[in-house]
Parts: structure tokens; C-alpha cells; sequence
């Protein structure tokens, strides 16, 4: 269930990571999160699967590193989409709401 996946997420199991992280996109819930624990949940996704075996246990990492790794995997993903595929994710009129009305006709 969509709603257990959160704690599936740290499930003993790699199988059942597997499964929550992807029921967490697919379900549309790691999209609404605050930015903060979208990265959290990006970052912990890629330090489980990642790094293999003892490697996890070797390696301390605080929440805030993890949510950092994520905003960093994050950020690279996104510089590398192309700009009409950025923009096919978000709503045009919550992005044209982030100018002011003299910033827009000043591009034409």
C-alpha cells in the first residue's frame, strides 16, 4: 500500500526497498512531498542501492547528508533534461507566478 511504503523503505529486505521506492514514484506521493524529504527519500534510495553489502555498514551518514546527496542527484538530473521536457513536468501558470509582470514583457 502506497501509505506503508515510507517504512518499507527501510525494509531488511532489498526486494522489498525495491518495491516501496518504486510504489512511492509511481504513485505520484514522492512528488508531493516538501522538497526536503523528496531529497531524503532520493538520497536514502541511492545510498541502499548504491553500495553493496558491508560497504552500508561501513559508512555513517546524518539524515541531512542524505537528503544533501539526494538534492545533489536531484539537481544533476534535472540540468540534464532538456527544457520542453522540464517544463511538460510542471504547471505553466504556478511557473509564470514566480515573475513579476514587468519580468515577463521585458523578454519581448
Amino acid at each position: 500500500e502506497p501509505h506503508n511504503a515510507f517504512v518499507k523503505c527501510f525494509a531488511s529486505h532489498r526486494q522489498e526497498k525495491e518495491k516501496a521506492f518504486d510504489l512511492l514514484e509511481q504513485s505520484g506521493l514522492l512528488k508531493s512531498l516538501p522538497n526536503k524529504s523528496r531529497w531524503f527519500i532520493t538520497g536514502l534510495k541511492g545510498f541502499w542501492f548504491t553500495l553493496e553489502g558491508d560497504e552500508i555498514m561501513d559508512i555513517e551518514m546524518t539524515a541531512e547528508q542524505i537528503a544533501d546527496l539526494g538534492k545533489r542527484w536531484g539537481n544533476a538530473y534535472l540540468s540534464s533534461l532538456p527544457v520542453e521536457e522540464l517544463l511538460d513536468n510542471y504547471d505553466r501558470q504556478k511557473i509564470l507566478a514566480q515573475f513579476k509582470p514587468q519580468e515577463i514583457l521585458s523578454q519581448f
